[in-house]
């Protein structure tokens, strides 16, 4: 499950093969391949508080 402007998004394992996308919670954001390039997009919350340590990661552990 995937947070996204305050939705919980569910993305099946059907989508995630057959568009090559991989969750990496441990890095904080999902890769996407193709036959030529790897895209590595990092997912992150960003809040309006001055508390650096209240980030959180938009990809569920």
């Amino acid at each position: 499950m995937i947070n996204l402007d305050g939705f919980d998004i569910i993305i099946g394992l059907d989508l995630l093969n057959k568009a090559k996308i991989a969750l990496m919670p441990y890095l904080d954001g999902i890769m996407i391949s193709s036959e030529l390039v790897f895209i590595f997009i990092p997912c992150y919350k960003v809040l309006m508080k001055n508390n650096i340590k209240d980030i959180k990661s938009l990809v569920d552990r």
